[in-house]
This record gives C-alpha cells, sequence and structure tokens, in this order.
C-alpha cells in the first residue's frame, strides 16, 4: 500500500529539532534513493545525521536497504529551530550534491546557515568534501519554528538557484517566509584546495559565499 506512513528504522533520537526528506539517483542508474536528515536533540550538543534507503519504489517501499547513520561533520548548535536539506548536481559532473540548511538558536539573533557535501557515492557518502559553514545573509528572526530548501532546475546558461523557506516566530502572527539565493555555485563557494572550516560549540564566526547573490530583502511567502 503506498498511502500508508513508513517508519525509517533504528530512529534513535528521544528528541528532534528539524529534518527532512529528498529523492534522487545516487548511483546515476535511474533508480531513486530516498535521503532521510534529522537534527537530533540529546542533552548537550546537537547533531546532524542522514541516511539512505536504497530503491525507492513507487509504493514508497525501500527495497534495497539502508544505510548507517552519517554524521554531518562540524554540526556545532546546542539548540536548533529548523533544518531541512536538498539534494542536486551543481557542478555537473553527474554526482549529487547534499545542500544542508539548519537554524541556529543561541542566547539572541538566530543564525540561518548552509553547507554543501560535494559528490554523494551510490551509499550517500560525500567523497569531495565539505564546504564551510555559510551564513545566509540578513536572518533577522529571534525565534523560528521551521526550515526548509529547495534548488531550482538549471536555467538555460546552467545556473541553479537556492531557495530557503522558514517560519519567523515573533510575538504575535507567524510569518513564511523565503528568499532566493542566485545562481548557487559550489566551486565559487568551495575553492579548489579549501577543506573547509570548523565551527566550535558557541561560535559566531561567519563565512559568506564569495560571489553569492541574494536579494537584499526577504520576500514574504504570499505573492499576488
Amino acid at each position: 500500500m503506498a498511502n500508508v506512513f513508513r517508519p525509517v528504522p533504528d530512529w534513535f533520537s528521544w528528541e528532534n529539532q528539524g529534518g527532512g526528506v529528498a529523492v534522487a539517483s545516487l548511483a546515476g542508474d535511474g533508480t531513486q534513493d530516498l535521503i532521510v536528515f534529522m537534527v537530533d536533540n540529546p542533552v548537550g550538543q546537537n547533531r546532524g545525521l542522514y541516511r539512505v534507503g536504497k530503491h525507492l519504489n513507487a509504493d514508497g517501499q525501500v527495497t534495497g536497504g539502508f544505510t548507517a547513520w552519517i554524521d554531518i561533520p562540524d554540526w556545532f548548535s546546542w539548540e536548533n529551530q529548523g533544518a531541512g536539506i536538498a539534494v542536486a548536481d551543481l557542478d555537473n559532473d553527474g554526482k549529487q550534491e547534499l545542500i544542508v540548511v539548519m537554524v541556529d538558536n543561541p542566547g539572541g539573533l538566530n543564525r540561518g546557515l548552509l553547507r554543501i557535501g560535494k559528490a554523494l557515492d551510490a551509499q550517500g557518502n560525500v567523497t569531495g568534501g565539505w564546504t564551510p559553514w555559510i551564513d545566509i545573509p540578513d536572518w533577522f528572526s529571534w525565534e523560528n519554528q521551521a526550515a526548509s530548501v529547495a534548488v531550482t532546475p538549471p536555467d538555460a546558461q546552467g545556473h541553479r538557484d537556492l531557495v530557503v523557506f522558514t517560519f519567523d516566530n515573533p510575538l504575535e502572527l507567524n510569518r513564511g517566509i523565503y528568499r532566493l539565493g542566485k545562481h548557487l555555485n559550489v566551486n565559487e563557494m568551495w575553492p579548489p584546495g579549501h577543506r573547509g572550516s570548523t565551527c566550535q560549540a558557541g561560535s559566531r564566526g561567519r563565512t559568506r559565499a564569495a560571489g553569492s547573490r541574494w536579494p537584499t530583502s526577504t520576500i514574504p511567502a504570499a505573492v499576488t
């Protein structure tokens, strides 16, 4: 039966603070894989993890088994207020990239950040290294209640855009808001030979993508 909830095996968290799914052919052979992501919120520092369910069929069943959980390295948040993933071939090399967005919830203003794992193999392992964490500019929320991310199909020039969505949670009515990052280029974000950076718990360091182009204002989610 297709219309049922199916458990993801070996779910170990007692508390979560974000999650998401994506579907892609990691082997490049047309078979579809389910990538499941979650933020574990134990006592202490959080963890971002994902696993791959191989060979998703038309009924939503994973017929090829699940990989082990894989940690997203340098997850520095102790509290998150949303996170999500997308999968796309950003540099047209035939291998998918994993795009991770999360909302860090320190004492004070929140931060929206992203990082990219390059060149996923058929088992979901990042074989090309990770970008550093990159701040999504002009993040103004003090409280969020969700976050997600998507990547557009390539345009005529092969450019893709990043779409980030979140709920702003002020004192009164919530707002659903999104913004666009134009011309996502993993090679500009992470020049050859750069091995990324580590954010320690509580670190307030900020890294911005070289050449990134974000609209200067947040766009309301209700577009007429």
